[in-house]
């Protein structure tokens, strides 16, 4: 079996939790953006939204700007063998030995 791939594809599940915090939930980050923002931000992987006022379409109104996880990156160590593997949204995108 693929060690790395494998642990880099448990690792990409975990990334990719959205559930956000549970309603009755009484602690969430202080952004200071309004707990109506912290909710949306409460997830793992927190799906893109608009600030700002949205019409019927989700559209943002004032062009605000949108907010999410862009990106995730997993890169997987291998001391034994001195091997690299970085892996990008699920796929592998380079593997290199360490060099001494």
């Amino acid at each position: 079996a693929d060690q790395p791939a494998e642990l880099a594809r448990l690792v990409f599940e975990i990334l990719a939790d959205g559930e956000k915090a549970p309603a009755e939930a009484v602690q969430l980050q202080a952004t200071g953006f309004g707990e109506d923002l912290e909710r949306l931000n409460s997830s793992i992987f927190v799906e893109a939204f608009s600030r700002g006022e949205l019409n019927a379409s989700g559209e943002n109104l004032h062009g605000g700007n949108r907010f999410g996880t862009r990106s995730s990156t997993v890169i997987v160590f291998d001391r034994n063998h001195r091997f690299v593997r970085w892996f990008e949204s699920g796929e592998e995108i380079e593997a290199f030995e360490l060099q001494t």
